[in-house]
């Protein structure tokens, strides 16, 4: 196995050995257990096709269980859950190489340097550096989704403190007996600011595992909170109801250290110097499937949630929430974190590289506001077919 640590120094010096004429074929030990390239003269390919192949491997070494078949959409929204601890800056690289915009051996080579470099930043960061966060937010029902409803079911909050924050997005899920989705969001939002009042203080100090403890208590909390109020609306019990839930992204902020979490399918982006990289994974049946190395039968299924906030007990008609994905990842100046829920996703583009260079393009550059209101304009644009709801979250350095 390809471990995480040694990911970009391997696939560095093995794209030197590439060339314009090497038809890459596959990656494999030799005898002293080094990783070597394998190339079949009888393959035609471009160089970006080879360097597409070639980024393929490098996945398939580092996580055996990620499928050689799975189409370049559903491998990028769910590599997390396949492959959780692949180094940062080597995220926009595979989303590159994926569709093809590396399209010669030399830029990948600048690419991975330049990768490399920027771990090694992330790593040295100056801890009592004086940083700040430019934010930028919107929300809306959805052209679409407003001719059958008036109500938007996402929900959002941030706060800043110091040098620490706290950014939030929950999307309510519309399907339900009892409660709704609006209430599910805004019991998270409700939840997540009563923690944060109590902790504000504490947090820039907290420890790594105690921050996680006190992520996961918060989203407990939610949860509890979302299936007791579901029951208040289910007067035959709500094992005859279809409970209310939302789905959540959260970061707790610790200067330049963001500790995020995620249950369901909004996400979060990262807007590195390297390019955009998604730090989480869809959480839906397609997703549990992939993480879980079951093979799948029909790309186009399986878009149903499996992890989100207002779960009961499938036994017990108690509150029971499945583990979030926690990924912490460090920021540099001028880097930025961009939380949002499917409704922009969906409609911005139904292909994955698209969407990622609209979210781009749309934030670079630009105040934060003005980011999320464009965002906002070009998946009603597409459709608005679901409630828009977006948070940006840039770093700066004072």
């Amino acid at each position: 196995m390809l471990k995480s640590e040694n990911l970009l120094e391997v696939a560095l010096k093995l794209s030197k050995s590439l060339s314009p004429k090497f038809q890459f074929s596959s990656l494999e030990r030799d005898n002293d257990n080094y990783w070597v390239l394998q190339h079949d003269d009888g393959l035609e390919a471009t160089e970006a096709e080879n360097i597409e192949l070639f980024i393929r491997a490098i996945l398939r070494a580092h996580s055996r269980i990620i499928p050689t078949n799975l189409s370049n959409n559903l491998m990028m929204a769910h590599l997390n859950l396949m492959a959780p601890t692949l180094p940062l800056d080597f995220l926009p690289i595979i989303g590159d190489a994926l569709s093809q915009k590396i399209p010669l051996i030399g830029l990948l080579v600048k690419r991975l340097s330049l990768a490399i470099e920027l771990s090694e930043k992330r790593e040295n960061i100056d801890p009592d550096e004086n940083l700040a966060w430019d934010i930028g937010y919107d929300t809306h029902i959805g052209r679409r989704k407003s001719w059958y409803s008036q109500t938007n079911q996402d929900n959002f909050f941030y706060a800043v403190h110091d040098q620490t924050a706290l950014f939030l997005v929950a999307d309510g899920i519309s399907t339900s007996t009892a409660g709704s989705g609006d209430i599910a969001s805004k019991i998270a939002v409700h939840v997540a600011n009563h923690f944060w009042e109590k902790h504000k203080n504490e947090y820039e100090t907290m420890t790594q595992d105690k921050l996680i403890r006190n992520i996961y208590t918060i989203l407990e909390n939610i949860n509890y909170n979302i299936c007791e109020t579901a029951k208040t609306y289910a007067p035959d019990g709500i094992e005859k109801a279809i409970p209310m839930g939302t789905t959540i992204v959260l970061g707790i902020a610790q200067g330049s250290k963001v500790t995020t979490a995620c249950l369901g399918d909004s996400r979060i982006y990262a807007l590195l110097e390297s390019g955009i990289a998604q730090v989480t994974g869809d959480q839906n049946v397609r997703g549990e499937k992939l993480r879980h190395h079951i093979p799948l039968e029909n790309e186009k299924e399986g878009s149903a949630l499996l992890r989100y906030l207002g779960r009961f007990s499938p036994d017990a008609p108690e509150s029971e929430m499945l583990p979030p994905d926690i990924v912490t990842l460090n920021l540099l100046p001028g880097e930025s974190l961009f939380f949002c829920s499917d409704g922009l996703t969906d409609f911005l583009s139904s292909d994955y590289h698209y969407t990622n260079q609209v979210i781009l393009d749309s934030c670079l550059e630009k105040d934060p506001m003005q980011s999320c209101w464009e965002l906002t304009r070009l998946a009603n644009q597409g459709g608005g077919g679901d409630n828009i709801t977006s948070i940006l979250a840039r770093l700066s350095s004072l």
